[in-house]
């Protein structure tokens, strides 16, 4: 008997891809499609169920509502987990991931591999499609995991994944916590702490042609959050410095209050004076707690501190500039910017300014 392999499909509102991208992964034999559906308002489910296959290869897991990416690959694992399925796959239905791609992946896991990944960041991996400002927002994210999280993987992010059954299985995948796209490198995490033999097969993304993208404002706070709950629990010495960076904004922010309304200084003789404070606070901490092992002399880790937070703050409003200009709200552009400079300034700090 020849062995099946299933492919999870989350959907919400893509009446206008399903029946074309169920025609193309059916062109494979042995392989079976499950669409999680989350009540589309737009029928996506009634479409599903009118294919030629439906309830032969092709399935249906209709869900009340708007859940989320994560709790919808949760519910198609425990789906496939029930049913004799040897390999189970990730995929979008916007056909960003081409189901033509589909048999590299699964001969990678014949090949030995627990996770095979339809890779943009590998070489002849692309993406078609990005704006430059979407493809840098992307990069910059999936460095800040890699970083934090200290994966080896390249294409965290990325949502073309075949698993084999037998280690996918040994995941505590049922019981992640994250629910957006967010719930991808928490996966990612999981599987490489248990030693997960990864392998990156180069594709090329193309971004919708039919269909709004998922991609709001609620997901990218999701991103963050669970990049930094990881974090906390990976990296206990970058939890101490995004700890203290906290301590000095408070610091920066309260002396500039003080120095302008209470001390009648000028605004920007006010800001000036309690940015350097706060530069100071953060450079004594960092200096005699987070890294104090670090065998620079003080005065030249001071110079080398003041330069990496110089560049961070250009880089900054480089990113807010840039984030507004492609039309992010202007909140959304400055988490977005401090995310990066936090990441640059740790990278470079505890690599050049403190490093042991």
């Amino acid at each position: 008997m020849s062995s099946l392999h299933l492919v999870l499909v989350p959907t919400y509102n893509e009446r206008e891809n399903i029946q074309a991208l169920l025609d193309a992964i059916c062109v494979h034999p042995d392989v079976h499609v499950l669409v999680i559906d989350d009540a589309s308002p737009d029928g996506t489910a009634n479409e599903v169920t009118t294919h030629p296959f439906f309830e032969d290869r092709v399935f249906l897991l209709s869900r009340e509502g708007k859940q989320g990416l994560g709790a919808a690959y949760r519910a198609g694992f425990a789906w496939g987990f029930e049913r004799p399925y040897e390999t189970l796959t990730q995929m979008d239905a916007d056909f960003s991931h081409h189901p033509e791609d589909l048999p590299r992946l699964l001969a990678e896991i014949e090949g030995g591999a627990d996770v095979a990944i339809g890779s943009r960041r590998v070489h002849g991996g692309q993406i078609v499609g990005w704006s430059l400002w979407r493809q840098f927002s992307s990069a910059a994210a999936m460095t800040a995991s890699r970083v934090l999280l200290g994966l080896k993987t390249k294409d965290v992010t990325a949502g073309f994944r075949t698993w084999r059954r037998g280690f996918i299985e040994r995941l505590p995948v049922l019981s992640l916590k994250s629910n957006g796209y967010a719930f991808q490198e928490e996966m990612m995490l999981t599987a490489e702490q248990h030693g997960a033999a990864v392998r990156e097969v180069p594709v090329t993304f193309r971004d919708r042609e039919r269909g709004a993208s998922k991609l709001g404002l609620h997901e990218i706070q999701e991103f963050f959050y669970t990049l930094g709950r990881l974090t906390l629990i990976r990296r206990k010495r970058f939890a101490m410095y995004a700890v203290i960076g906290a301590m000095g904004s408070v610091v920066d922010l309260g002396g500039f209050v003080f120095f302008h309304h209470h001390f009648g200084m000028g605004v920007l003789e006010a800001n000036i004076l309690a940015t350097s404070i706060a530069v100071l606070h953060n450079f004594l901490w960092h200096n005699f707690v987070t890294f104090k092992k670090h065998r620079k002399r003080t005065q030249v880790a001071f110079v080398e501190f003041i330069a990496v937070s110089l560049v961070g703050m250009i880089l900054n409003s480089l990113v807010v500039l840039a984030g507004v200009s492609v039309g992010l709200w202007p909140v959304v552009a400055k988490i977005l910017a401090i995310g990066c400079v936090t990441v640059w300034n740790y990278l470079l700090n505890s690599r050049v300014t403190f490093k042991v």
